[in-house]
């Protein structure tokens, strides 16, 4: 057992000696760039507020969103050039606010009266559409969206 420990020590102090780090950490997680080009904005007022989440629960409830934004407007497209997010799923919806009360405004049936998009080209119907549609996957140094207003 002895024997062991001085190995390792002698290891150690080699190390040492070259300057070589010791760590035991945990590798960082790998990280890509979300860039997003969103389109179809009627008119450059107002803004562009977006909503990034990693979980069927933060796309449908705002509930631990990863990031909210505010894109500006210019000849009808917002882009967002460089998010950096680790590897996953994400799924991204955007309302046009063009009022800029900071809020998706709705009518009595609680259908927008701004325009909404979302990734992966989905649909909202009855409500928004389900992550699983909307879900794009993070998985290179850099992975591009666009995203189409309704």
């Amino acid at each position: 057992m002895n024997h062991l420990w001085s190995s390792n020590a002698a290891a150690i102090a080699l190390c040492m000696l070259l300057g070589v780090s010791i760590s035991s950490a945990q590798p960082e997680p790998a990280v890509g760039v979300l860039r997003l080009t969103i389109t179809g904005f009627e008119s450059d007022e107002g803004s562009a507020r977006i909503a990034i989440a990693n979980t069927g629960t933060g796309f449908k409830n705002d509930e631990g969103l990863v990031a909210t934004l505010r894109g500006e407007l210019h000849d009808g497209v917002a882009r967002v050039q460089s998010l950096a997010l680790p590897f996953g799923e994400y799924a991204v919806k955007v309302f046009h606010d063009a009022n800029g009360n900071d809020k998706l405004d709705t009518n009595f049936l609680g259908i927008p009266k701004e325009a909404v998009g979302f990734s992966n080209g989905a649909r909202a119907t009855l409500g928004l559409p389900d992550f699983e549609d909307a879900k794009v996957v993070l998985s290179s140094d850099s992975l591009s969206v666009d995203i189409s207003m309704d």
